[in-house]
């Protein structure tokens, strides 16, 4: 599972489209206040990261993820 976050809708569904090439479950986030929620919902063994957000600055999200107990061991790119 990879989680996606991306508020360009047309480069998220490219990354979707690549995880479903290589055989990879996926779900997209297009705002950074569903990032927590999905990734302690569908523990994802991987999320993409855009640190340019609409709703929050990426790194403020990518602070949040490795502060989590239930999320900091996931890899963010």
């Amino acid at each position: 599972m990879l989680l996606i976050v991306e508020d360009d809708v047309t480069f998220a569904q490219i990354l979707l489209d690549m995880a479903h090439d290589r055989g990879l479950k996926a779900v997209v986030a297009l705002q950074g206040a569903s990032v927590l929620p999905l990734a302690k919902e569908f523990k994802p063994g991987a999320i993409t990261l855009d640190i340019s957000l609409p709703d929050t600055a990426g790194w403020t999200l990518l602070d949040r993820l490795k502060h989590n107990s239930e999320t900091r061991h996931i890899p963010v790119t």
